[in-house]
């Protein structure tokens, strides 16, 4: 990658007040992000706590997004560097679709889940994928179901993630879940070095009378030894009688209980943070080569007991997470962790013959606050709306730099993170697949949260993510979150979906829409558009067709504000074959179908 400065100022402020969760600031190496193509033109692809008002998750203790991560500032119009036209009145906008350019599949697996405040078997996103987001996995005692949750659950072994005593049931009930409503399941596999023996609660906070440290030896006496191999025959009736927890077991355990369930490994979650969420159980830094050391032990034994089972590796909280491994003293050593992680993991699968890391994954939030709020919570205000559809643009644009401290720490530049996750996985580990495994807009209850959503989701396509799960951080039904599903993956209300295959799509100005073209790779002349106006009035679409196919007219399905479900409209005939002119709601998404 170039090289480019880093202002560290910022950062190294926080690090010192403690803000970050770090006692040491980066001071060498530089991440550089590279490529990226101009303005979503060319059809080529165009973290705080994950827990924001710091409560605990009702699935023992939250992941922490970005945690540690300082607020800096707040975000004026558009979150961002450029500033957005609000003047009223409608606006013209040129989109661009070239079926013949930039064709790559779409991969089924970036419409998934965390079930946190969703449904797996929600009728209407019809997610692809179900998982479990929660500090509380990194000490799941699966022969159990013992967990403890660290700092964000008052430090006590309890039952949050399944009361039963039937071996892995916390996992179970989730593979069950997943496969009555056809999708995939992420499974989490610790690799911290104790999981929870016992599920003796206490008082919550400050109180916290179950803090296991207020027992003697509690090591020993409240926790067992967690390792990736038994090293004997494995039994599908665990020995809880023991001092280990043995994940092979549990994975033979899981193939014997599900063996046709579509089940992918994560390496435990956020083990980055392991010092700052479980400081009872590990209170230093994870280097790096413990990292690599961990998850290339801990893939290894899933694919020898299960070798067609795709594991996910890194599992960062967010930008530091990649950048170095939450300020890590390897950093001054290695430079960036994410590229590191990659190459070191491709050396692996080379001494050992076999692929062992299928995903790099990282967790993804904005970091843009208007006043004192970030964001990816439920602000509805004109300004917070303003921000959220704008902040996508974050993951692509050269030209956005989002007002946040991650730009101020990577000197005043955009921080463009797909064209930088790809660029590192081309040329440190080719064909692992980028992965986000939480990412949120916010605002699931407001237009702008359907905006931001389905453009994120068609970014994903188009920058080829291999898979992503959105998170809900609202305890009340986000029916606009839903509905930006629907417009991939349900948007008539029968099942019909965007395409399989992603193809050139461009817009003649960001700042006010984007639009997302698919084909299907059996029948390239059935094509699903998404028209995204992040404007806040109308916008005069023209939209050019390049295809195979002699399209006449296009039948637009519109979520604006008031109407959170894609709804149809009336067909718009083409002007001339492949060229149609329509007007785009305020703020909206619109699935276009055109028909020959």
């Amino acid at each position: 990658m170039r090289a480019r400065g880093v202002c560290w100022a910022i950062l190294a402020t926080c690090l010192v007040a403690g803000a970050c969760g770090s006692d040491k600031a980066p001071s060498k190496k530089k991440r550089a992000p590279s490529g990226g193509g101009e303005a979503n033109a060319s059809g080529a692809p165009e973290g705080g706590s994950d827990n924001p008002g710091g409560k605990s998750s009702s699935q023992g203790g939250s992941d922490n997004v970005g945690a540690g991560e300082p607020a800096v500032g707040a975000s004026g119009a558009g979150g961002g560097s450029d500033a957005v036209d609000n003047t009223p009145g409608p606006k013209p906008i040129h989109f661009i679709v070239d079926a013949t350019q930039a064709v790559h599949p779409i991969s089924d697996l970036i419409y998934g889940a965390n079930m946190d405040g969703l449904d797996c078997a929600d009728a209407k996103a019809r997610f692809t994928f179900c998982r479990s987001r929660s500090a509380a996995w990194s000490t799941y005692n699966w022969e159990n179901n013992a967990s403890n949750a660290g700092n964000s659950g008052c430090n006590e072994n309890n039952a949050a993630l399944s009361s039963s005593t039937d071996p892995a049931k916390g996992v179970t009930a989730l593979i069950d879940q997943a496969d009555a409503s056809g999708a995939s399941t992420i499974v989490t596999v610790p690799m911290l070095d104790h999981v929870a023996l016992d599920k003796t609660a206490g008082s919550a906070a400050p109180d916290c009378s179950g803090d296991v440290s207020k027992t003697a030896d509690y090591l020993s006496t409240r926790f067992a030894q967690n390792r990736p191999r038994k090293g004997a025959a494995l039994s599908l009736q665990p020995d809880t009688g023991d001092a280990y927890v043995s994940q092979d077991e549990f994975l033979a355990f899981l193939k014997d209980s599900h063996p046709t369930s579509s089940l992918l490994f994560s390496l435990d979650t956020q083990p980055e943070l392991w010092f700052s969420e479980h400081p009872k159980l590990r209170s230093t830094h994870l280097s790096y080569g413990e990292q690599v050391s961990l998850s290339t032990d801990y893939a290894k034994m899933i694919k020898d007991g299960w070798p067609d089972a795709k594991v996910i590796g890194l599992v960062g909280y967010g930008y530091l997470a990649a950048l170095n491994q939450q300020t890590s003293p390897d950093y001054d050593q290695h430079g960036e962790f994410y590229g590191y992680f990659l190459k070191q993991m491709a050396a692996a699968s080379t001494d050992d013959g076999r692929r062992l890391l299928d995903y790099v994954d990282l967790h993804w939030f904005p970091e843009i606050y208007v006043g004192s709020e970030r964001i990816i919570g439920e602000d509805a205000s004109d300004a917070a709306a303003q921000a959220r559809v704008q902040a996508p643009r974050t993951l692509w644009d050269p030209k956005f730099v989002e007002d946040s401290w991650i730009t101020a720490a990577n000197g005043k530049k955009a921080i463009q993170l797909l064209p930088w996750l790809n660029q590192s996985v081309a040329d440190n580990y080719p064909d692992t697949q980028v992965s986000l495994s939480e990412w949120s807009y916010g605002g699931g209850k407001h237009i702008s949260g359907a905006v931001a959503a389905a453009d994120a989701l068609g970014l994903y396509g188009q920058w080829g993510v291999g898979l992503a799960g959105v998170v809900s951080f609202s305890p009340d039904d986000e029916p606009y979150l839903i509905g930006a599903f629907e417009a991939y993956r349900n948007y008539d209300g029968n099942k019909h979906t965007f395409g399989d295959t992603s193809v050139a799509a461009s817009s003649s100005n960001v700042q006010r829409g984007s639009i997302y073209a698919s084909i299907d790779k059996a029948d390239p002349s059935r094509m699903v558009l998404v028209a995204i106006n992040r404007y806040a009035f109308e916008l005069e679409a023209s939209v050019s067709v390049t295809s195979g196919s002699s399209y006449t007219s296009v039948t637009p399905y519109s979520i604006v504000a008031g109407q959170p479900d894609p709804t149809p409209g009336n067909a718009v005939s083409a002007s001339m074959p492949n060229e149609f002119e329509l007007t785009l709601p305020a703020y909206s998404v619109t699935v276009l179908v055109p028909s020959e």
